[in-house]
């Protein structure tokens, strides 16, 4: 009787237009924003704008169809800056996937014993129906002036391999990892937002695939660049959304040039607070190398990091090894190690993911993404 044709895949903010189909009965609708009512609708054309707003955030658009007596006969939702979320149901009810991560515990309890961990708005228990490591995924979204240190780190990589037993014993495990994990890979260019219909943004990817033989510096160039500006605030708001929509455990892994200059219409900070919000974690490796070097001033809104990078120029085989064991190590922990200590925790019932809080009996883990990213270098 009610539906909600606009689809919200993208990011979104100011007055969006929100487009319904309608069939009798009914005859009246009220659109709602986070339970709140934005915008009322008794005769076609079913197209009503709504304010957004201008912060990022996950939200939840109901409409709420009416008979001419004033009864509700209908109801329909659409999630905004969730991404394309499946449908997932127990026994006919909507569950809500948290991921949370392990900190000062091997191991989650049985369910029965985690019942009163998990809070909704209002401070009430939420039931936990069952915990599941399961299948990782990682998004990676690539600065293209990064690709040259990717590039040149393959170079490196290549002659340690020809000369070292060392590596040549490990050509298949460099920058892998052993744990269920498949990786996607986002190009940060898309078209001006100017020319996109309702603000959705249009970056292409790979699809999810584990690393395999070719390994994770090929892949990196296998995004083919498009012919716009880059718009890496965007596109990793976007692999965010991505990331949360497969309820798993997952990651969002940034590789940037610190001075390059983005077309982004959305800052660092508003993109950060998303991610956190969809309890997605985020990893920066920022390099400094070629003609800019580490004193070179960062551009306008690039992404502090999590780990800098300082790619050598010197071939001796001494330093070749000292910097692709550290870079191996890097990987192992900041990816691999920090996937490992991922759970997900199935609540029953529809929540927003930033409305769901830890009770102070659920010691030992945290909500994953919540954590500020430390900095480190080498």
């Amino acid at each position: 009787m009610i539906e909600i044709v606009t689809l919200f895949l993208g990011l979104y903010s100011g007055s969006q237009m929100v487009s319904l189909r309608v069939e009798n009965p009914v005859v009246s609708v009220e659109l709602r924003l986070d339970g709140e009512t934005v915008a009322e609708k008794s005769q076609p054309p079913w197209s009503v704008p709504i304010d957004l707003g201008t912060e990022l955030a996950p939200r939840r658009l109901e409409a709420v169809g009416f008979d001419r007596s004033g009864a509700e006969i209908g109801r329909s939702q659409r999630w905004i800056h969730r991404g394309a979320l499946p449908d997932v149901s127990d026994t006919n009810e909507r569950l809500t996937a948290l991921v949370v991560t392990l900190d000062g515990r091997r191991q989650l309890p049985p369910p029965s014993q985690m019942q009163g961990w998990f809070l909704d708005a209002d401070g009430e228990p939420l039931e936990v129906v069952r915990a599941e490591r399961g299948p990782a995924l990682v998004i990676v979204v690539r600065d293209a002036a990064a690709q040259t240190d990717l590039d040149h780190i393959a170079h490196l990589h290549a002659i340690a391999m020809d000369g070292n037993p060392k590596w040549q014993r490990s050509e298949n495990r460099f920058l892998r990892l052993k744990d269920e994990v498949t990786f996607r890979f986002l190009s940060p260019r898309a078209p001006p937002v100017s020319r996109l219909r309702r603000s959705q943004e249009i970056f292409t990817a790979t699809e999810s695939a584990a690393v395999g033989e070719n390994g994770f510096l090929w892949h990196t160039a296998s995004v083919r660049p498009l012919r716009f500006q880059q718009r890496i605030s965007d596109a990793v708001a976007i692999a965010g959304l991505e990331a949360h929509a497969s309820r798993g455990r997952r990651m969002v892994f940034l590789l940037t040039d610190r001075t390059t200059e983005s077309a982004s219409r959305y800052r660092q900070q508003e993109v950060r607070r998303l991610l956190a919000d969809l309890q997605v974690p985020l990893t920066v490796w920022a390099f400094d190398s070629g003609s800019t070097g580490e004193n070179a001033p960062s551009a306008p809104g690039s992404w502090t990091p999590s780990l800098r990078i300082r790619v050598p120029e010197d071939s001796r085989a001494t330093v070749i090894d000292a910097f692709l064991s550290h870079l191996d190590h890097a990987f192992r922990q900041d990816l691999g190690r920090a996937l490992a200590r991922q759970r997900v925790v199935w609540l029953r019932g529809d929540h927003l993911p930033q409305t769901v809080r830890l009770a102070d009996e659920a010691a030992g883990i945290r909500i994953a993404g919540k954590s500020e990213d430390a900095w480190s270098s080498f």
